[in-house]
């Protein structure tokens, strides 16, 4: 699930689970000079899709001549967060349907071929 939570209590429990107090301990393993100093370069109140396309953009200006065969064919889409929160409820994993109830009818004539 890609989900980010957003609220600081959450990223106060995020930071709490990995051992750290702040952001910025937990990439200081990090060199100074990989690190980006100021937040990046978005509109405010973009979407979802907006921000995909933009690091698409971003990566294909790195990326550029090399053949890419991850995905085995399987063309590029957009699939929103929502989907994998979604699909990731207990309903869609597993194939189990509760069984309706038999109705009440008379039982059928033991075959010829039962054991006593």
């Amino acid at each position: 699930m890609r989900y980010l939570p957003k609220s600081d209590s959450e990223r106060r429990q995020m930071l709490e689970a990995c051992g750290v107090t702040s952001p910025e301990e937990l990439f200081s393993h990090l060199p100074e000079a990989v690190r980006l100093k100021r937040p990046l370069d978005l509109a405010p109140g973009i979407s979802e899709y907006e921000i995909v396309d933009y690091f698409r953009r971003r990566a294909a200006e790195n990326a550029n001549g090399y053949a890419s065969f991850l995905g085995a064919g399987v063309y590029h889409h957009f699939r929103p967060v929502l989907v994998d929160a979604v699909v990731s409820r207990g309903e869609f994993l597993t194939s189990y349907t509760p069984t309706r109830r038999k109705s009440r009818r008379a039982p059928s004539p033991p075959s010829s071929n039962s054991r006593p």
